[in-house]
Parts: structure tokens; sequence; C-alpha cells
């Protein structure tokens, strides 16, 4: 008897909604999304730190003070590793 009375529900529910309840996202499913969402943003990050800081290209033409530069800084650094990781 109940679970006819369950069965019916469901049907009516369906018949309300006009989508399938196997489309329908459950909360366990949405929980377990904002856990994986936490659980992602727990994770350890590394960053390098730079043991040494290279100068590529500077401006090469007369800068004038106040004003912005107009020939650019580029620059690069190799890690404890000594691994390039340029800029």
């Amino acid at each position: 008897m109940e679970r006819q009375l369950i069965l019916k529900l469901a049907f009516s529910f369906k018949e309300e909604l006009d989508v399938p309840l196997e489309d329908l996202e459950t909360a366990e499913e949405k929980n377990a999304e904002k856990q994986a969402a936490a659980d992602a943003a727990l994770e350890a990050v590394v960053y390098t730190s730079p043991a040494e800081l290279l100068v590529l290209f500077e401006p090469t033409e007369p800068q004038i003070l106040g004003l912005e530069f107009y020939q650019k800084f580029s620059f690069a650094m190799k890690d404890k590793l000594k691994s390039a990781i340029w800029d």
C-alpha cells in the first residue's frame, strides 16, 4: 500500500513538473559537488621562489621624468633549480 502511494506521488510530480525524475539533481549530488569544490580549494598550492632575477630588455632611449615609460622592461627569473621562468 505504501509503495503504491509513493509511486502515485512520483508520477504526479512527474506530470506536474513535466521533467523526468531521473533528470532532477538530488541533494546528495549537490552536496558532493560542493564538497568537491571545497576539497579543491584546500589543496596545497606550490609556488616557486626566485633565486635570480634577470633583466632581458630595458629601455635604451632616455626616459623623461614624470612621464610613462614608452619602452618596456622584460624580466625573467630562475628558481632554486635554475630553471628559467619567463615573464
